[in-house]
């Protein structure tokens, strides 16, 4: 790009080294002719030369001004397009940024929550184990009175037996009921 801005600015100096090349050569070609009809034809043709040459430089400097300012436009365009995009991009990283943090701490919470229940949990456990010996020991101490108490109630019953038989023989009588059937 510079290299055309640069070519651009200096191009009109080879038309008018070349215009003055074709001026002093002009100039010696007038001094042999000594025509003073050749000479005007000349200027002309020279001053024409250099208005062409003058307009077709200010058409190209016209057109790399243009050239020039569609490209800053453009550019200007799209800077914009990348700084809406980087600002997106920012908003977005922030936002992520907040959610996980946001989500960190509440399992933070969780943890701490969860922490406590395992402590009580485990405490729980500790006392249902301290609960569940003493259950077994009660158990055991239980069936040790259940093994005693039927033993002891074999004996009773043995005795109530032997008392049942002895009174029995002492006493032969017999009791008979008799009644009205109930009409029904």
């Amino acid at each position: 790009m510079d290299d055309v801005v640069k070519r651009g600015r200096f191009a009109w100096l080879g038309p008018v080294l070349i215009g003055a090349a074709l001026c002093v050569g002009a100039g010696s070609t007038l001094q042999a002719h000594s025509d003073t009809g050749d000479l005007e034809k000349l200027r002309k043709r020279l001053t024409d030369q250099i208005e062409r040459e003058r307009g077709a430089h200010e058409a190209q400097v016209a057109y790399l001004n243009l050239t020039i300012e569609t490209e800053r436009k453009r550019r200007a365009a799209d800077d914009q397009k990348r700084n809406a995009h980087w600002r997106a991009f920012t908003d977005d990283a922030v936002r992520v940024r907040n959610e996980l943090q946001t989500m960190l701490e509440a399992s933070r919470i969780a943890h701490d929550a969860c922490t406590g229940r395992i402590a009580a949990v485990s405490e729980d456990i500790g006392q249902l184990d301290e609960l569940l010996g003493q259950s077994v020991g009660l158990l055991e101490q239980g069936q040790a009175e259940v093994t005693r108490l039927r033993s002891e109630n074999e004996r009773l019953a043995g005795q109530i037996r032997g008392l049942l038989e002895h009174y029995a023989r002492e006493h032969p009588e017999q009791i008979t009921v008799t009644a009205k059937k109930p009409a029904g």
